[in-house]
């Protein structure tokens, strides 16, 4: 049964990752306004660190959006995506409780070195080895700070394209 439920929640992280790729491959430039939490294109000379989103683990929807000050759009499974800022995020209980993972696909965040479009060797590099890999999936999970960061690559280039900061609790 267990290894259904994970089998279950990595088919829905991969679709929620194809199913946004290609949005993110294609999205223009759009002006930006200033937030609570500043995205990476306001401040091309500032990386903007992921640590400031791992903040966002545990908060609820009220808290989040007063925090970012950003309006949202209502995702799927009770999920808001926040494109100011390049994120989407998702809460317990289908929308119901805290925030439990972040997407990102914003290559100029900073992963303590590494970036979206390096190599997954950048990744493995900073963060050490991975807890969990699939390389039939193309992501490897690593523990930091309390969270789970999950990091998508494509199998043939190792190239990054995607991370999840997960709530190391979730299930």
């Amino acid at each position: 049964m267990r290894k259904i439920a994970e089998l279950a929640i990595v088919i829905l992280l991969i679709l929620f990752t194809v199913a946004y790729t290609s949005k993110a491959m294609t999205k223009g430039n759009n002006p930006r306004s200033k937030q609570t939490v500043q995205s990476a294109k306001e401040t091309p000379e500032k990386n903007i660190s992921f640590k400031n989103y791992i903040k966002l683990i545990g908060l609820r929807k009220k808290e989040l959006v007063a925090k970012l000050g950003e309006k949202s759009t209502t995702i799927d499974d009770g999920g808001l995506e926040f494109s100011q800022l390049d994120i989407r995020v998702w809460f317990k209980n289908y929308g119901n409780g805290p925030v439990e993972q972040i997407y990102i696909d914003n290559k100029d965040i900073d992963f303590n070195g590494a970036k979206l479009g390096s190599k997954i060797g950048s990744f493995q590099s900073v963060f050490g080895k991975a807890v969990e890999e699939r390389t039939t999936f193309a992501y490897s999970n690593f523990k930091y700070d309390g969270i789970v960061l999950s990091i998508y690559y494509d199998p043939k280039t190792e190239t990054t394209f995607a991370a999840y900061i997960l709530d190391e609790n979730i299930n």
